[in-house]
């Protein structure tokens, strides 16, 4: 150490400090009781309830919810106060005047295991999916986002909606009593059947100047006579 140069031995010291901080967060994993799937179109959403009582979404599948493409890996950067995880969807500079240190704080992820086994998996809490696609929403409305960037807003708003429609159904089956007597999968048919009728929409809601545009920046071919479009652009 006595060798190193003042930025050696503070990179190691970081470095050191970083591996403890991460030692100390995989010691501290719930355990999932239950686990599932929602079927969100042709997306499949792995979901999870924690020993606690928390309900999470694993990392995977929250991106794939809001239609973004890309791995789960956590983004660590040093903070005021040790280290943090910064999620991707997150991340964009557009986006930051529309974060609360609240959601900051709700996005953190959590460590857990599946159910029965020593799996390990990072997940994000349930009721932060649809304040994210708010946030994007907001970045939308105030003409903040990129015209690539639309379809992502436009997976956001389906979501926000199909989870009001199914959300207050389940609040009337609950307050009547009525989620002991329907189908054990009764709620997935509903969303299944609204999100059918929502992405049926999706085909003429953009004109085909939008499509072009996709089309050129993904470096696809664009077939103008044609209304077939790659299945990437409905994830």
């Amino acid at each position: 150490m006595a060798k190193l140069s003042k930025e050696e031995r503070s990179a190691l010291a970081k470095k050191a400090a970083k591996s403890r901080w991460l030692a100390n967060e995989f010691s501290s994993f719930k355990r999932a009781t239950h686990y599932g799937e929602i079927h969100l179109g042709s997306k499949m959403i792995p979901c999870a309830v924690l020993e606690d009582g928390t309900r999470v979404i694993t990392q995977t599948g929250f991106l794939r919810a809001m239609g973004k493409a890309g791995g789960a890996k956590n983004t660590i950067r040093e903070g005021v106060e040790g280290f943090e995880k910064v999620p991707p969807f997150l991340r964009a500079h557009y986006l930051q005047p529309y974060i609360s240190d609240e959601l900051r704080q709700m996005a953190m992820p959590i460590a857990f295991t599946l159910p029965g086994s020593n799996v390990k998996a990072w997940g994000y809490r349930a009721e932060l999916l649809p304040q994210v696609c708010t946030l994007y929403l907001q970045a939308r409305d105030a003409g903040a986002l990129l015209p690539a960037q639309l379809p992502l807003a436009e997976s956001c708003d389906l979501l926000i909606r199909s989870l009001a429609h199914v959300g207050i159904i389940a609040l009337i089956d609950e307050a009547t009593g009525y989620q002991t007597a329907r189908d054990q999968l009764g709620l997935q048919e509903i969303l299944d059947k609204f999100i059918g009728k929502e992405l049926a929409k999706w085909v003429r809601r953009f004109p085909a100047e939008f499509y072009e545009r996709i089309f050129k920046l993904r470096n696809w071919k664009y077939d103008p006579n044609s209304t077939k479009r790659p299945v990437q652009m409905a994830q």
